[in-house]
């Protein structure tokens, strides 16, 4: 009875994780990883490490223009892993457990708040979830053979090549080698099968990063990369957003940490009285010690969790049988109820994140401008297109205040970016009042404010082309104006004008390069408008209102 329960728990959640693949906001970082494999493809990529990914999904620019639909396809995919990644949950907590626990332990990562929402994300967090439970399947319950020694350990390579953050499962695997050594009949070949499986990580990672690495034309130092995200992650300590993020997954899951310490003690508490029992429960303990990087890694935000509560989810199986032992059938029936009302709670709550707005301005984006140009935003959200300018997450503003100036005005003046797609409050430049700028309201500095207001205009939801506004009246007959982004640019207005003493009237192309211009009365006053483009093509239906990326 309770394997069929369990196992209809578990299909429920990954149906609606599966609907969600479709439907789900596609979130910042998710746009910026698609953005990679487009720089890859055009050559542009710099990185070695944490790029590695890219080209597993070179395919999904065939799937659609839109980037909304190429971030689905490849969401199939990591989908297909965590199946995976499941199965490998069940398989080794089968090695300490009976069978409806190890299903528990499944569901009650399936049923995680941020593994409902975030589990299906292109990110090298979900990727890497698979392989590293992969290799740990293969260090605890497999046989030890050379050959599981070299798969577990190229297992463990690649995963290191996705993200050096694949670290994290060191110690654990660390641990369950040893636990292996001391327990086995002839200690040389358990060392052995540990220094293989070492060594085959060790050689797996080079031989992929340097293949990777010979693929990309211009590699930056691996070691200035890892400087700079090390340093960020580990030495500077703002740990603000990760503690908001904890405090959200104790709120939303309080069943999983329950369960999952319930079953650290129980596994730390139990019989010893046998090498074999302490082995297995030292192993067994040894999959909390990832939670040890909620005090070290600053960047522990909602993803973070598919990929750190894998291996915990296995304590949470170990603790079932023993509450079942312990108090009977009612409070075990009462836990995966609790369970599964709070899966359903969190489904409700992701279904209301949509990606049709995403997928509707992408769509129009696509229509104005049909070849790659230069544009500005927050997270290279058309990933096809050439990204210029900062990425705006946490990270990269604080870089951005540090280095203390304004950067906008030689963007424009260098890489022409045609428009620019509010997709972050800073970049609505219409619905920015006087003084939202600045480190004090997480904005851009006054200067590349002024900047991209005299030179964007909103031409259709939160897509801003480039433009002028100006204005002509019987007191001021004339004006002069600057343009930063040169090409050609249509005339809109009450009435005829002239531009550099040529007359123009409303719906006529001008031509205009970079540099200073003159507008004069020519009969009629009022504002003047300079729209890039030839007539350029506006959406008739209405524009999505609500913003383009929420929270996690």
């Amino acid at each position: 009875m309770w394997n069929r329960a369990l196992l209809a728990f578990i299909a429920v959640c990954l149906a609606v994780r599966l609907w969600l693949v479709f439907t789900y906001e596609v979130n910042w970082d998710e746009f910026l990883n698609l953005s990679m494999v487009y720089d890859y493809k055009r050559g542009d990529m710099t990185e070695a490490l944490q790029t590695m990914f890219v080209h597993g999904f070179g395919w999904v620019s065939a799937v659609s223009a839109n980037e909304v639909d190429q971030v689905v396809a490849a969401r199939v995919m990591i989908y297909i892993l965590g199946l995976g990644t499941a199965a490998f949950i069940y398989l080794i907590s089968r090695h300490f457990m009976p069978a409806h626990a190890a299903l528990f332990a499944v569901f009650c990562y399936a049923s995680f708040s941020f593994v409902i929402r975030q589990g299906n994300s292109l990110r090298t967090d979900t990727i890497a979830t698979f392989l590293m439970m992969a290799a740990l399947w293969i260090a605890t319950c497999r046989p030890p053979t050379p050959l599981r020694a070299l798969s577990g350990g190229l297992l463990v390579g690649a995963a290191g090549m996705i993200t050096i953050k694949s670290i994290f499962y060191v110690p654990t695997l660390a641990i369950i080698l040893l636990v292996r050594i001391w327990s086995a009949e002839n200690r040389r070949r358990g060392w052995g099968y540990a220094v293989m499986f070492v060594a085959a990580s060790l050689c797996g990672f080079g031989l992929l990063y340097l293949l990777h690495q010979s693929t990309l034309q211009d590699p930056a130092s691996s070691l200035a990369f890892l400087d700079r995200t090390t340093g960020k992650t580990l030495v500077e300590r703002d740990f603000g957003p990760a503690k908001g993020t904890f405090v959200k997954a104790l709120v939303e899951n309080p069943v999983f940490w329950l369960m999952a310490g319930l079953g650290l003690i129980a596994s730390l508490s139990g019989p010893w009285r046998t090498g074999e029992d302490r082995g297995r429960r030292v192993m067994l303990a040894s999959f909390a010690i990832i939670l040890g990087t909620l005090f070290t890694y600053t960047e522990s935000h909602a993803y973070y969790y598919v990929f750190m509560l894998a291996p915990v989810a296995v304590l949470c199986g170990f603790a079932f049988p023993l509450l079942v032992q312990r108090t009977g059938w009612l409070v075990p029936i009462a836990v995966c109820a609790a369970l599964a009302i709070g899966a359903a709670g969190h489904s409700f709550r992701a279904a209301g994140k949509s990606n049709a707005g995403q997928r509707q301005t992408l769509a129009a984006i696509h229509r104005m401008f049909p070849h790659p140009v230069p544009y500005i935003d927050r997270c290279s959200m058309v990933s096809s297109y050439p990204k210029r300018g900062l990425f705006m997450s946490m990270w990269g503003m604080r870089d951005y205040y540090r280095a203390g100036k304004a950067v906008m005005r030689p963007i424009l003046e260098n890489d022409q970016p045609r428009f620019l797609v509010a997709n972050r409050e800073m970049l609505d430049l219409d619905r920015l009042k006087p003084g939202e700028e600045g480190p004090s309201h997480f904005g851009l500095f006054k200067e590349d404010v002024d900047v991209l207001k005299s030179n964007y205009i909103r031409h259709w939801g939160a897509i801003y082309v480039a433009g002028k506004r100006l204005g002509l009246s019987a007191s001021q007959p004339d004006q002069s104006f600057e343009i930063l982004i040169a090409g050609t640019y249509t005339v809109e207005g009450p009435g005829p004008v002239l531009i550099d003493g040529r007359t123009v009237r409303p719906g006529s192309i001008v031509e205009l390069g970079q540099g200073w211009h003159r507008l004069q009365q020519a009969g009629a006053t009022g504002l003047f408008t300079l729209r890039w483009g030839e007539k350029l093509y506006r959406p008739s239906a209405r524009a999505p209102e609500s913003p383009l990326f929420n929270d996690f």
